[in-house]
């Protein structure tokens, strides 16, 4: 009787261990990976991608005037827009081997292996167009994103996560609602 005891409090503990390692790499508002999935994924990622020689895309974007939006209509409308552009994304995903991840605050970033470039450019313009012709709740509420977009070329993970985030701040300097690629892309 015991070890049938041990045996299902075992099970219990090892079904709750589970579940919190899920918790653990997922965000609580949009149900995508965390930051601590995306890091994991994209290291893992770059070294599959240098023994492969596939290609890895990054894709950085960030919620144009998000700030102004969430202050404005309230801190319950500025979370169902992050969720509502998280699903947009998600919904538009082609494969079950990339990930798309809340990076934090306002902004996603999604990690595309063995997808070149001119691909991924293909798949982040079509979500920009889907956000910005979304009708929202909010009456003449139009969101859109800015975004930074780049290949891998055996640079340190760094550099790499640092000059797509300076393609998506250059964006967001040019006008907001935009698409700009590294330097190297």
């Amino acid at each position: 009787r015991n070890q049938t005891e041990l045996a299902a409090l075992r099970d219990e503990l090892t079904s709750i261990n589970h579940t919190l390692q899920l918790m653990a790499l997922a965000d609580g508002l949009t149900g995508l990976a965390n930051r601590r999935q995306f890091d994991l994924f994209l290291s893992q990622s770059l070294k599959a991608s240098a023994i492969s020689q596939k290609p890895v895309s990054l894709i950085m974007l960030d919620i144009d005037f998000f700030k102004r939006y969430n202050d404005f209509y309230g801190h319950v409308a500025g979370d169902t827009c992050l969720r509502t552009v998280g699903e947009i994304i998600q919904k538009l995903k082609l494969r079950n081997n990339d990930l798309i991840a809340r990076y934090g605050g306002e902004e996603f970033a999604v990690i595309f292996t063995a997808e070149h470039i001119a691909e991924s450019a293909a798949l982040l313009e079509l979500w920009r167009i889907n956000v910005a012709n979304r009708t929202w709740r909010e009456e003449g509420l139009h969101v859109t994103f800015s975004a930074g977009l780049g290949e891998w070329h055996m640079e340190t993970l760094d550099h790499l996560v640092s000059s797509v985030d300076e393609a998506l701040y250059r964006a967001k300097r040019q006008g907001k609602n935009r698409i700009e690629r590294t330097s190297e892309a």
